[in-house]
């Protein structure tokens, strides 16, 4: 045998140099990442509007313009319930600096979630039903501003 050489480790000392930390650096992954998240949140987005044109062309015209099966994703389902109104209106109370108005608060709402008053018949008044039930139960505070009324967070849960 020669003088203690392995010729196979010779091979792998050989082998050219992976470079681990370019291959997977952090920072390429984490802003892949976050650019892929933005791409999400436009395309989710984006099927929010379509889906909104198309309640609003079905309200307008009738089933027969839209195909059943498309009909089925933007209709509400018969005895579904939509939730979260009541937990996004208080989100976005909370967040509130100034007291709002029930406009601005449907507006709010429609920026978190913009699928979530598609289907009241009336938004502003299932929004002013939620606040009422939070004065009722003292977590907001109810006043006037230019003559209408202006709701805030008190703080109270």
């Amino acid at each position: 045998m020669s003088s203690g050489t392995n010729p196979h480790f010779a091979e792998l000392n050989s082998a050219p140099a992976v470079d681990f930390e370019r291959v997977l650096s952090t920072e390429r992954i984490s802003g892949e990442m976050s650019s892929l998240q933005e791409q999400l949140k436009e395309t989710e987005r984006e099927i929010a509007a379509v889906k909104n044109t198309l309640f609003g062309l079905y309200v307008i015209y009738g089933e027969e313009l839209i195909a059943p099966p498309l009909l089925d994703q933007i209709r509400p389902k018969h005895g579904a319930t939509v939730r979260g109104l009541t937990s996004v209106c208080r989100a976005v109370l909370i967040e509130s600096s100034q007291p709002c108005s029930v406009s601005q608060v449907c507006d709010l709402v429609r920026a978190v979630d913009p699928l979530l008053l598609v289907h009241h018949r009336n938004p502003r008044a299932s929004v002013m039903t939620v606040l009422r039930n939070f004065a009722k139960r003292g977590q907001v505070t109810r006043g006037t501003e230019n003559g209408r009324s202006v709701w805030q967070w008190t703080g109270v849960d």
